[in-house]
């Protein structure tokens, strides 16, 4: 009697805490309640996990949103220290908007990567990234790709 007495009373805690409510069809033995009780407990720990996944998620669009506009915040700050204006300064802004909205994942972890390396790996690095768009500009056509490694 008293395990059926437990038993009862964790049903209708389970039942509670759900929020499912009472209703008109309950179960009227052990074995349907014990079933409720595992039913009730399992969809209790699916919805916690779908509602930490669903915060995990907005936690980390709103960290990647956060992250662009501390970056504007700082532009703007800077290009009314400058005087920019007009369309010069909406130029600037959509196209920075547009780097760290694409970017700012691989642009910070390649800042900390290189800050980590040694400086002559820094350097292949940076003439792997640099090294094609250096060789392309034609005020540089004089230099060798010895002497193009060292500006990166």
């Amino acid at each position: 009697h008293a395990l059926t007495l437990y038993q009862v009373s964790a049903y209708f805690v389970m039942v509670t805490m759900t929020t499912i409510g009472y209703g008109d069809v309950t179960p009227k033995n052990y074995a349907e309640r014990f079933l409720c009780i595992v039913l009730l407990f399992e969809s209790m720990v699916l919805f916690s996990t779908f509602v930490a996944l669903m915060n995990s998620i907005l936690a980390e669009i709103y960290s990647e949103s956060s992250y662009t506009r501390q970056k504007m915040i700082q532009l703007v700050k800077y290009m009314k220290w400058r005087g920019l204006g007009g369309q010069l300064k909406n130029l600037i802004m959509d196209h920075m908007r547009h780097v760290w909205e694409q970017n700012h994942s691989h642009l910070d972890y390649e800042m900390q990567l290189c800050s980590s390396l040694s400086p002559s790996l820094r350097t292949s690095l940076f003439s792997h990234i640099f090294g094609p768009v250096l060789a392309q500009a034609p005020f540089l056509c004089w230099m060798h790709t010895p002497a193009l490694r060292e500006l990166c």
